[in-house]
């Protein structure tokens, strides 16, 4: 409807909408914030792409679909806040969008698609749902600052060796019991450190500062706590962050 509209620069839409369409807002350069009603449920492909000044936005609570490209290109977007009510989010959705300092995934995503976030070039923290089952190959490349991933699945997921392109340099925080899964996982072993959350506070109950490095867990590889050393390889975490692999003979 205003596709291509380069000089549209602000715009009040009505509390009967439920759907913004596909392509609606593409192009509108010169839009730099819109709000958006609370009757909206659905944000349709491409909505949105190209909203290269486009600063703020909010997504209604009502809102389960956020379509392909539905934000892709938008870099001056300052923040992004997912509804709860999110189940769907199509491939590309924030591409590009380099200012988003923080994207925290809702509940009942189960998917993320590729190059979902690739270009977030500040976002330096993500959280991941427990009910994920699948993020898509490039989802999170490019995203050069980020530091800390929290990943709530229970066991790690499939994924590839530019999902992440900055897991080197980034803390990946996992649920308690979990590490050794991750820590074998293809692709995930790959994060400069990994630290098993505790259950209720959700940050490593472990990490204590001590004048002296001491053991905290000890796994076998088959991702199992061990209470003592067992015969073979063994994985110890540290009191200093660190890891190491021990065989035991």
């Amino acid at each position: 409807m205003f596709s291509g509209c380069r000089n549209l620069g602000s715009i009040k839409l009505p509390e009967v909408l439920t759907e913004i369409g596909e392509y609606t807002f593409r192009g509108c350069s010169s839009l730099p914030y819109i709000m958006l009603p609370s009757t909206i449920n659905s944000i349709g492909t491409s909505a949105f792409e190209g909203c290269t000044t486009l600063r703020k936005v909010n997504i209604p609570d009502g809102v389960t679909n956020i379509g392909a490209s539905a934000f892709s290109g938008c870099e001056s977007l300052e923040k992004l806040e997912l509804p709860a009510n999110l189940v769907s989010i199509g491939k590309s959705a924030f591409y590009n969008c380099r200012k988003i300092p923080t994207v925290e995934i809702p509940e009942g995503v189960t998917c993320i698609e590729e190059e979902t976030f690739n270009g977030c070039y500040n976002l330096s923290s993500l959280t991941l749902p427990s009910g994920l089952t699948s993020i898509g190959d490039d989802a999170f490349g490019s995203c050069n600052d980020l530091s800390v991933v929290y990943a709530y699945m229970p066991t790690p997921l499939t994924i590839y060796s530019n999902t992440f392109s900055n897991a080197d340099k980034c803390t990946l925080y996992v649920p308690k019991g979990s590490y050794a899964y991750y820590w074998l996982a293809n692709y995930w072993g790959d994060f400069k450190e990994i630290i098993e959350m505790d259950e209720s506070t959700g940050i490593d109950a472990a990490q204590i500062v001590n004048n002296g490095v001491k053991e905290i867990t000890r796994y076998s590889v088959d991702g199992q706590r061990l209470s003592a050393p067992a015969k073979g390889l063994n994985i110890v975490k540290y009191s200093d962050g660190t890891t190491k692999k021990i065989m035991v003979k």
